[in-house]
Parts: structure tokens; sequence; C-alpha cells
């Protein structure tokens, strides 16, 4: 290749060098140079020719070696839990890179987060709480109305001021454990790794949604008791037994301070809203307002309506609906690692395998002023 590029580059430059004479010179090329400088244009082709041929030969048998390219993470990671799970069916040793614990075997990170993100997804509910990572207790500060002293008056130079306190207590997150059970068809197991790790996920995901979400709204004593811990000053009760006004809707809104009611909006069960769309003010206009921009096609005095099937309906002592901005109102821990184990027994007559996961994780009420509810008389 390299004497026939050689041997081209010469030919070219004697082309040139013909030209350059007549330029030279001003006059038009002789019948000898014109012979020469077509032989010499000629010999160009064909050794162009040669070389484009031996290229395209080169290129054809670099193209039909494999590709040797290094897996990112994510790939590896899919490639390495789709292995599990079909070794884990098939009773095979594990060999792929899966890490073992007291609870079971370590998601790995990409996959985990995946989970995590789609029940974020999921749940716009625990979507909107602040969020912690961390392995150990987390304590977030607070300060309750009643201990906030701190206040500014007129003063006097050279005059000793009037101290003031401010009294600083913490909420603390801790790390429940609790673990969410799906299953998925062995059918499953002849397809494609992405096919079946993202089956897997969007499997897991629903159920650690709906566990979250349940516990965020509603709670379990000495668990994640979510907004279970509502101060009962921030619970309206309403007027009537077993219903819900337009008055006590006001009386919910302005229960939340001013700060919080930009980002504010309402959650409630299905059965409730239909309720509500029921409601009209003294000149006969429904108070729901239709919005094409609102997640469930509805507004309710200017603000954005969720519904919920873990919320409880309109009852005697159930809290109904809140109302808050629950970013600012409520803050979870969520341990990084999710742990999972195979059942390969107990969904065995349907065909399918289980996946027990384990998570641990903790969501309390940060700022009380920030978050209200309606009780049902």
């Amino acid at each position: 290749m390299k004497t026939l590029i050689e041997k081209l580059n010469e030919k070219k430059t004697a082309m040139q060098a013909i030209v350059k004479a007549c330029k030279n010179e001003g006059r038009p090329l002789t019948e000898e140079e014109t012979k020469q400088f077509d032989a010499l244009e000629a010999e160009c082709k064909s050794l162009q020719a040669t070389i484009d041929r031996m290229q395209a030969a080169d290129n054809a048998e670099i193209a039909a070696m494999p590709v040797v390219t290094e897996m990112s993470q994510e790939e590896t990671e899919v490639k390495d839990f789709a292995s599990y799970i079909r070794q884990s069916v098939s009773r095979l040793p594990i060999q792929a890179n899966i890490t073992r614990s007291d609870n079971g075997d370590v998601i790995p990170t990409t996959i985990a987060n995946k989970i995590i993100d789609r029940v974020k997804e999921i749940s716009p509910v625990f979507n909107s709480v602040t969020k912690y990572y961390s392995k150990g207790s987390v304590y977030v500060p607070y300060v309750a109305a009643s201990d906030d002293n701190i206040a500014a008056g007129y003063a006097a130079e050279f005059a000793e001021q009037t101290k003031t306190d401010i009294k600083f207590t913490s909420v603390k997150l801790d790390g429940f454990l609790a673990s969410v059970n799906t299953a998925i068809s062995k059918s499953l197991i002849n397809n494609t790794d992405i096919a079946l790790v993202d089956f897997v996920v969007e499997k897991m995901a629903k159920a650690v949604a709906s566990f979250l979400e349940k516990e965020t709204l509603i709670g379990t004593a000495d668990k994640i008791t979510g907004l279970r811990g509502i101060a009962e000053a921030q619970i309206i009760t309403s007027n009537t037994a077993n219903k819900i006004d337009v008055d006590d809707i006001i009386d919910l809104m302005a229960a939340v301070k001013s700060p919080y009611q930009a980002n504010a909006y309402f959650i409630m069960a299905p059965a409730t809203l239909t309720a509500l769309r029921k409601l009209k003010d003294g000149q006969g206009v429904y108070l729901l307002n239709n919005d094409v921009t609102s997640p469930f096609g509805f507004t309710l005095l200017g603000k954005t309506v969720y519904v919920s099937d873990n919320m409880p309906a309109i009852g005697s002592g159930n809290k109904a609906i809140f109302y808050g901005d629950f970013t600012e109102a409520l803050a979870a821990n969520i341990h990084e690692d999710l742990e999972i184990q195979v059942l390969n027994e107990k969904y065995a007559d349907q065909h399918a395998i289980g996946f027990t996961g384990w998570i641990e994780a903790d969501c309390k009420i940060q700022n009380q002023q920030a978050v209200a509810a309606i009780k049902v008389k």
C-alpha cells in the first residue's frame, strides 16, 4: 500500500510540473506534453483504483472482526441481574456478580435506582416529600411555633437588651424494615435481558409504591407514621356528620400558613372527589373546575386535586382530605440498598417465580404548619 501511494504521488508531481512549465512560459501544452500528461493521468487513475480496492478489502476485514467494547456499569448490572434471575429459577449456582446480605441478595445499584425512580413516578405524594438517603438515623431540626420566642423590638444605644430564646427539637427518621412481594411468569426467562429486567423493575416498583404511599398517607403506629403524625391543631373537624361542605374546605386551606400555599395541593380518595364534584356555591356553580392541565382533570378553589386509593373515604372519624405543601411538610429516609429473595416454590402452581423485596425507610412530618387535614365528624 505504501509503495503504491508513493508511485501515485510521483505521477501527480510529474503532471503538476508539466502544467507549471506551460503556465510560466505562457503557452499551451505541446503535442508531446499532452501525450505525457494523458499517460500520467491514466496511470494515476489505475493506481488510485487499486489503492481504493485494497482499502475496501482492509475495511471489510476489520468489520468482520468482533468489536470488543467495555460495557457501562448499568449494562453490566442489567446482565448480572438477568443472569441472577435465570440461575435462581433454574436452581443453578449463582454466577452473577450479586452481593449477599442477611436480608437476601442486594439488587445492583442501577437496578435499585430504577425501582425508586419508578416509585416516584407512580406516587406523586411520595415524590413530593423531602428525601434523605442514609443507612443510619437522620435528625431533622424543627422549631414548634409555641417554642419560637425570638422577636424584634425597639432598642436604645448602650442599653442592655432583653434576651429571647428559641427551643430546637428534632424529627428522627429511622429505618423500618418492610418487604414487598411480586411474581413473574417463567415464560419471561426466554426473553431478552432488558425485557426481563424491565418487567421485574415495573412489578417491584408498583409493589414498593403502593406500600410507601399508604404509609406516607395513613402510616402505622410505631413504624412509618407519615401524615398519621399530624398535630391536632392542624386537624379541621367537618361541620356536619359524615359530610364535607364548602366551609370545611375553606377552613382546611386556612390552616396552612401562607408561605406554603404556593405549592399546596389536595389529596383524597376517588369517592371523596366524586362527592366534592357535587358541591355548589350559593349561585349554584360547581366548586370543582375542569382543568385539563391538572393530573385528574380538576382543581378545587384553584388548587390541584390528587386522588389515591390508599386514602379513606368520607366516614365518621376518617381523615378524608389532606392539604398542604408536602415537600415542606414531610421528610423521608430511604436506605439505599434494596434486597431481594427469590421464591421458587410459592408460585410454582402458577408457573411463576416470586420475589420478596426488602427495603428500609421512614417518613414523618417535619413541619406541621405546612399541612392540614379534614376529619369527618
